[in-house]
């Protein structure tokens, strides 16, 4: 428990309904339920719903799983009465000008006065929203992987928890169905409002290994009002109209058209390349397109593509590469995102997974891209003056 919140528990801060003194779930209505966040401590539980303010007067936290290894955070906008007993670690918590009926003896009466947002319960002002359009192969072409899917699902808990504005998803490989798939994680989100662009050029074919299994069972198992590319338009639309609608300098974007970039792109985060050089033998896929079986019509197109890229953004857009290596470093163990049910439902599918867990490619390009270096409590500094170059081979996506 962290420590903020043992000070408001032990000045009696929170108040504990029902004759159990809080301990088990909040007995309210389904309308009462505002929002559901997981994978976060009782202490920022209690903040967020302290952020809330009047809209938030109670939070239900509770510890799920064999080993209580994950967590849900409920905010509640109604007044709790009661609570209701549930085996494991469930705990309910309410606001002190929430008014309710519920026996409630606090810990200091005297403290009745406290304020309902005390300063030193309070966070750092939160920067804005990271606006920002999402750019992924979705499980489909040479650089298929399974980690796509982890990628959006974090940038909408990130959208959940305030941090991010997802302004769009586009699909940038061929097979149709991964448009499919980038509907049926929105849908899951309650999000089908965010529009979805499909790649609808030249130079990129179907040639090559199918997309991964994980893209047909989802269709399968999941609703969406979208389930493939020829129901949303070319993603270079979806570009074009996101960026004109924006401020300039406004969006976080992975790689598109000069002049709108220019214009209103401030960040472009791009998970490719090997650093500080690929060496003379290896490409990686996402520079060169040339994986998983790719026709030598597909691998020309990728190359020159992420070629023109890197040589062409403009030098007011700040630019990061995530080179491979740093996403090996960091893995994301088996089973650690079954708390969503659609997370469960590609463990329990098998998508790639095992006991060694899996590399983090593209989730941690979309978590840099929102958070930067700085933002996890870790002791890591964006650096000063470290800025380099980076050039791709146009014929063999080798970066140097």
């Amino acid at each position: 428990m962290g420590l903020l919140l043992l000070l408001a528990n032990a000045l009696g801060y929170w108040r504990r309904p029902g004759h159990n003194h809080g301990m088990g779930a909040c007995a309210a209505g389904n309308s009462s339920l505002m929002q559901e966040h997981w994978d976060l401590s009782e202490e920022r539980c209690s903040v967020l719903c302290i952020q809330a303010g009047s809209e938030c007067l109670a939070y239900e936290y509770s510890r799920l799983g064999g080993r209580g290894q994950y967590s849900k955070c409920e905010l509640h906008s109604e007044a709790i009465q009661r609570t209701v007993p549930l085996p494991g670690a469930v705990v309910c918590r309410m606001k002190p000008e929430a008014s309710t009926t519920s026996s409630w003896v606090p810990a200091h009466p005297s403290v009745l006065s406290v304020p309902p947002a005390p300063p030193w319960l309070q966070p750092p002002t939160s920067p804005p929203a990271v606006r920002l359009i999402l750019d992924t192969d979705m499980g489909c072409g040479a650089c298929r992987d399974v980690d796509d899917v982890v990628a959006l699902c974090a940038l909408h808990a990130l959208a959940d928890n305030g941090e991010v504005e997802l302004l769009a998803v586009v699909q940038d490989s061929a097979p149709p169905a991964g448009a499919g798939v980038i509907s049926v994680v929105n849908h899951f989100y309650g999000r089908d409002h965010i529009p979805i662009g499909a790649y609808k050029g030249s130079g990129l074919t179907l040639a090559g290994e199918p997309p991964l299994t994980f893209v047909d069972s989802v269709l399968k198992a999941f609703p969406s009002p979208i389930r493939n590319a020829s129901q949303v338009p070319d993603a270079v639309d979806v570009y074009r109209r996101v960026l004109a609608a924006s401020p300039p300098r406004s969006v976080t974007i992975a790689s598109v058209g000069y002049a709108l970039v220019a214009e209103k792109v401030a960040l472009l985060s791009i998970m490719a390349g090997d650093y500080p050089t690929s060496g003379p033998r290896f490409a990686e896929c996402n520079a060169c397109g040339c994986f998983n079986g790719a026709d030598a019509v597909s691998r020309a197109t990728a190359a020159a593509a992420s070629s023109f890229v890197a040589a062409n953004v403009p030098p007011s857009v700040r630019t990061i590469y995530l080179g491979f290596r740093d996403g090996d470093v960091v893995t994301r163990p088996y089973g650690v995102d079954s708390r969503h049910a659609l997370m469960d439902f590609r463990d329990r599918a098998g998508w790639g997974w095992g006991p060694g867990g899996r590399s983090s490619y593209d989730p941690l390009a979309a978590l840099l891209a929102v958070r930067g270096v700085s933002r996890e409590g870790v002791g890591l500094s964006e650096c000063t003056q470290c800025d380099g170059v980076n050039s791709i081979d146009p014929k063999s996506g080798k970066n140097e």
